[in-house]
């Protein structure tokens, strides 16, 4: 990905032929609204983590508690300590 951005810049910049940089620019431009309307972030899952909250707060001293994270698949091993 980077040598294919690099050798459009380099044909937009440095290209002899006009066609070569009207062509740089061109892909230049349309990656540029490319990565624009592409940048966004879904929405985390829901893990029910008040769940997990009320699951902690009742737990014994001693006592593990597993809580889901993101990535799918992926836990926390938590152990509850005395105050």
């Amino acid at each position: 990905m980077l040598a294919f951005v690099w050798s459009a810049v380099w044909c937009a910049v440095y290209g002899r032929d006009r066609l070569f940089k009207i062509a740089g620019t061109c892909i230049l431009l349309i990656m540029s609204v490319g990565i624009i309307r592409d940048w966004n972030y879904g929405p985390y899952p829901d893990d029910h983590f008040a769940l997990s909250v009320v699951r902690m707060r009742e737990a014994k001293p001693g006592e593990r508690v597993v809580i889901p994270v993101v990535p799918d698949g992926w836990h926390m091993d938590l152990v509850k300590k005395s105050l």
